[in-house]
């Protein structure tokens, strides 16, 4: 990582910076463009669940040069002998802009989510990794469970 680079949580008045990554992010895994109303839903529901409180964002800066972002939703889940309140954190979007990757940036910014969860009573935090971010969640201590994903029948 290089010297300058500083993390801090986003304010809501910077929901539209969260999402600008975020749709980078999808833009970029899927390789093509998000619809307009996606990108709509997308800064709604991002500034809904943020005014709720159970969304928290956090901004990486090279100096005054944006660099990534990273955000976590509580949500609802079953009690289990850990966690007997039922609660979950669940990442959303890191994404570092190409140019300061393999710099450690990424791997701040989960370790900035990963101490607030921490803080916050959170154990339980749960991901969708990418191949690309798969190598740095295996570091922070994330394992592969049995979940799987609907997709329909073909």
């Amino acid at each position: 990582m290089t010297g300058t680079i500083s993390i801090r949580e986003a304010r809501l008045d910077e929901v539209e910076t969260v999402v600008m990554l975020r749709v980078r992010m999808a833009e970029e895994n899927d390789g093509q463009p998000l619809s307009p109303a996606l990108v709509a839903a997308t800064q709604r529901w991002l500034r809904e669940n943020t005014e709720r409180g159970i969304m928290r964002s956090w901004l990486a800066y090279d100096g005054d040069t944006l660099t990534g972002t990273v955000s976590v939703r509580i949500r609802d889940s079953s009690p289990r002998e850990h966690d007997l309140a039922g609660k979950e954190a669940y990442v959303h979007n890191l994404f570092v802009e190409p140019a300061y990757r393999s710099r450690g940036i990424g791997r701040a910014l989960m370790q900035t989510l990963l101490d607030w969860c921490q803080a916050n009573g959170f154990a339980r935090i749960a991901l969708r990794a990418s191949t690309m971010g798969r190598p740095l969640y295996e570091k922070l201590g994330f394992a592969a469970d049995r979940g799987m994903a609907y997709r329909g029948k073909d």
